[in-house]
């Protein structure tokens, strides 16, 4: 799911997810927010027999459907306990529908992501103190999750730096800045994140295209 929803972003592609991983309520119970895409769960199953039984029928699985157009969904999909009713009923659902641009809100704003959730920031966000990736990056991290920036700031100035981004990405819960001028330590370092980065630097809009297109580096 995590894996999905950081594709999508990437992509910018208009998906409604979730605000939690968990899959323990049924569709209309749980509350939703704007992502990128609808990957639905049939709620937490009842142990029948030794057996995981899922009681949410399709009905009830594509309720929500008619609401998640006008919101400007545009993929769909079932994850835990969908079965084929389920994706024949979605497929019903949809018939004849119609894609809905996002609300006019919602372009204003960069669409980041961590590796495990998204963001939504104003054009004018900014970071604090750029932190480089030496011996103490864990507690400059630390330190950095805890102060008042809407983001963190990382300098990628080495292949040891770019290893230090992949060891230690998980302590990141806030949209991160890559402040780089090399491209080919910045595409590693796209690869190696896995979420949604915002660039600063002094590389030309040439050798930033491709990795806005293939990573949706954020400029």
């Amino acid at each position: 799911m995590l894996f999905i929803k950081n594709v999508m972003l990437r992509a910018s592609v208009r998906i409604v997810c979730r605000p939690s991983p968990s899959c323990s309520a049924s569709p209309a119970a749980r509350p939703w927010m704007l992502f990128q895409y609808w990957l639905e769960a049939t709620g937490m199953p009842e142990i029948v027999n030794g057996e995981a039984v899922y009681n949410c029928p399709p009905e009830e699985f594509v309720a929500l459907v008619p609401e998640m157009l006008k919101a400007g969904v545009a993929l769909f999909g079932g994850c835990c306990g969908t079965t084929e009713e389920h994706i024949a009923a979605l497929k019903a659902a949809l018939k004849d529908a119609e894609y809905v641009r996002p609300a006019p809100e919602c372009l204003d704003l960069l669409p980041a992501a961590t590796e495990k959730e998204a963001f939504f920031l104003p054009a004018d966000a900014t970071h604090g103190a750029v932190l480089t990736a030496d011996g103490d990056l864990e507690d400059k991290l630390s330190d950095a999750m805890d102060d008042e920036w809407p983001m963190v700031a990382l300098k990628l100035a080495s292949w040891a730096d770019v290893d230090a981004l992949a060891d230690y990405q998980y302590m990141i819960r806030k949209p991160l800045c890559l402040i780089c001028d090399d491209a080919e330590l910045l595409e590693a370092g796209l690869r190696a994140y896995q979420g949604r980065a915002l660039y600063e630097g002094n590389l030309t809009e040439d050798a930033l295209a491709p990795l806005v297109e293939k990573y949706g580096l954020l400029v």
